[in-house]
């Protein structure tokens, strides 16, 4: 299992969504695939952001709103209110996106995914989103990667 890269473990169906997507049609598309977020990727394919179940925590429709205090001009409360009251992925969308290249080896792909707390990396080439590793390819790692000896005791 050693020189493994992010080729060898990524997932290659990749369900993505467009940045002019509701964020009702992105949530379904989550909860259809059974994946915490996705991909935004423009008409060309290239990867522009990404949108997880925590992007959409916090709005309106079901009263998780974050508070807004203090005055509404200042950037940060206007984009609090953005996230809580926008309609579209590109409103509530992190637009800087960790991600990874084909080639980059697997220990940096988990450290990566360890040290920023993310769920799922998209796999890139040339700004083109090919895959995605998430924390459970890593895992199959590691269960494949260990023998198990009669009675489920782990060698």
């Amino acid at each position: 299992m050693q020189g493994l890269r992010a080729c060898d473990v990524m997932s290659v169906e990749v369900a993505a969504t467009s940045p002019k997507a509701s964020v009702i049609d992105a949530a379904k598309l989550m909860l259809e695939r059974h994946v915490s977020g996705l991909p935004v990727v423009d008409d060309r394919c290239q990867l522009v952001g990404i949108i997880s179940e925590g992007d959409l925590l916090r709005r309106v429709e079901i009263g998780t709103e974050a508070e807004c205090a203090g005055s509404f001009f200042s950037s940060e409360i206007a984009h609090e209110f953005l996230k809580s009251h926008g309609q579209y992925v590109e409103d509530v969308m992190t637009t800087k996106v960790a991600s990874v290249l084909l080639n980059t080896p697997l220990p940096e792909v988990a450290r990566l995914l360890q040290l920023m707390k993310l769920k799922r990396v998209p796999v890139t080439d040339q700004g083109k989103i090919v895959g995605i590793v998430s924390r459970a390819d890593v895992l199959r790692v590691l269960v494949n990667s260990v023998d198990i000896l009669p009675g489920g005791v782990a060698q």
